[in-house]
């Protein structure tokens, strides 16, 4: 939000490459395999329906999903992939124009 306020409007580089950026960055939360099993067609990360309620979008339902089967080693699996594709969101974030921080 404080780069947003910043931002010259005036400039449409500086308009485009802030667009870009956020473009970037809901693109950085789709997993190309989806959520796994049946449910390939839901790509979101953090938001998509969870297995067991398909008309309700949760936070994180591949983690909520194994969460509820209780299941270590999968719960493990699908925080270990929301903490990559978390990661990879964050990573663009960064300012554009200074590729040192």
């Amino acid at each position: 939000m404080r780069r947003s306020k910043l931002i010259d409007f005036e400039n449409p580089f500086n308009i485009r490459a802030y667009n870009d950026q956020l473009l970037q960055l809901e693109r950085a939360f789709l997993n190309p395999l989806g959520q796994g099993g049946d449910y390939t067609d839901f790509k979101h990360i953090v938001f998509a329906p969870a297995k067991g309620n398909q008309y309700a979008a949760t936070g994180f339902p591949s983690v909520s999903d194994a969460v509820a089967t209780g299941n270590s080693r999968e719960i493990d699996s699908q925080v270990a992939i929301a903490t990559y594709f978390v990661r990879g969101a964050l990573s663009t974030l960064k300012e554009f124009d200074n590729f040192f921080s």
